[in-house]
């Protein structure tokens, strides 16, 4: 998928999040599936976690050090870049196996950020995919993206429609439902939550 200049998707993202800078960006159904947290442990390679867990502390959130290997960076660099992607203040102490993360405020839940709330288990997550073209973007937007391409396959690429529903055990199929499934519950709730910070800061 391209984003067009004057499409809805680039003025819901400017007039809702205030992000003017998606013309021309392409996303693959892929890439956007990897930044949904809740489709964590159905995701392609079971290897390959997409997300670490923000686990509750005093004044912050634990994660396993682990993640500096991850991201290749040290405690202070990744403290810069969650800055930077997040537009929220980050310090890191490091513990043996643990960073502890202390912030300024609870991460927004529609936020230009990789980190995301993943609703099922009911915690923030950390996005391990910091080289992909959605690492940043608004999960309302993601959501948004994949059911847009869905209904236009669905419209007029009906040939493959038709077949991927005669062959459900593919690899296609699974994913598609479980995404619609999450999509249910989720998309209400952070519309829910978006309107709760607009009036919070209006």
């Amino acid at each position: 998928m391209k984003t067009q200049k004057n499409g809805l998707f680039t003025c819901i993202a400017e007039k809702l999040f205030h992000i003017k800078y998606l013309e021309g960006e392409k996303f693959s159904m892929g890439t956007l599936m990897k930044e949904i947290p809740d489709m964590q442990n159905f995701i392609w390679s079971v290897s390959k976690k997409n997300f670490v867990a923000l686990l509750p502390s005093s004044n912050g959130f634990q994660l396993p050090s682990t993640i500096l290997d991850s991201y290749q960076m040290s405690s202070s660099r990744l403290e810069e870049f969650l800055k930077a992607k997040t537009n929220q203040i980050y310090s890191i102490s490091e513990a043996p196996g643990t960073l502890h993360l202390k912030t300024d405020g609870v991460p927004i839940h529609n936020a230009a950020s990789p980190i995301r709330y993943n609703l099922e288990e009911g915690q923030f997550m950390l996005s391990l995919n910091k080289d992909s073209s959605a690492f940043s973007l608004p999960e309302l937007l993601i959501h948004y993206l994949i059911s847009y391409n869905l209904s236009i396959i669905a419209r007029y690429e009906t040939e493959w429609w038709a077949e991927l529903m005669k062959t459900m055990p593919n690899d296609d199929y699974p994913y598609i439902v479980q995404f619609l499934k999450i999509s249910q519950a989720k998309v209400p709730f952070l519309i829910f939550e978006w309107i709760k910070s607009e009036r919070f800061h209006s």
